[in-house]
C-alpha cells in the first residue's frame, strides 16, 4: 500500500483493533449507553488508542469518536472512530466485530478502514489509491454477468 493517508487509517485501525482484542473474550463489565447500546471498556480502551495516534501525527485534524465525542470541531479534516463496531457480538464472544477509521474534509471520505482482528482480516482504502483486502489489492471482478452453470444430476 502506498499513500499517506490510506497507510494511516491502516495503522489506527490496526492499534484501535489490537488494544480491544486484549479485552476480547476476557471478563468484561458492560454499561449501557444513554441510547441503550452497550459500551465496556473495550470500546473506550481503542478509542483512546486511536485519538492518541491521530493527535501525534495529525494534531491539527479533528477527531470524532463513538465513545468520547468530537475535538476540534470545525477543523477542515476529521477522523471518524468507531473502536468496536458490534459491541454485542464482541461481548458475546462472536468474532463478528470491527474496528472502523476513516477520515474526511468536510462531508467527502478520503480514507477508510475496517480491522476485523478476531478474524485477522482487514480492509482498508483511500480516494486515487484503490481498496486493499490484508495487504494485496482488490479488484472489481472481470465477470460481466452472472450465468447459470450446468449441473449433471
Amino acid at each position: 500500500m502506498t499513500g499517506l493517508l490510506l497507510d494511516a487509517v491502516s495503522e489506527v485501525a490496526a492499534l484501535a483493533g489490537a488494544e480491544a482484542m486484549k479485552h476480547f473474550r476476557g471478563r468484561l463489565d458492560v454499561e449501557a449507553k444513554s441510547d441503550g447500546s452497550p459500551v465496556t471498556r473495550a470500546d473506550r480502551d481503542a478509542e483512546r488508542v486511536a485519538r492518541t495516534w491521530v493527535e501525534q501525527h495529525f494534531p491539527n485534524d479533528g477527531i470524532l469518536g463513538e465513545e468520547f465525542g468530537e475535538t476540534r470541531r470545525g477543523a477542515p479534516r476529521r477522523w471518524l472512530v468507531d473502536p468496536v463496531d458490534g459491541t454485542r457480538a464482541f461481548v458475546k464472544g462472536v468474532p463478528l466485530w470491527g474496528t472502523l477509521v476513516a477520515v474526511a474534509e468536510g462531508e467527502r471520505v478520503l480514507a477508510g478502514a475496517a480491522e476485523f482482528p478476531a478474524l485477522g482480516e482487514r480492509l482498508v482504502a483511500a480516494r486515487g489509491e484503490g481498496c486493499w483486502w490484508n495487504g494485496a489489492r482488490c479488484h472489481v471482478s472481470s465477470i460481466a454477468s452472472a450465468r447459470p452453470v450446468a449441473t449433471s444430476r
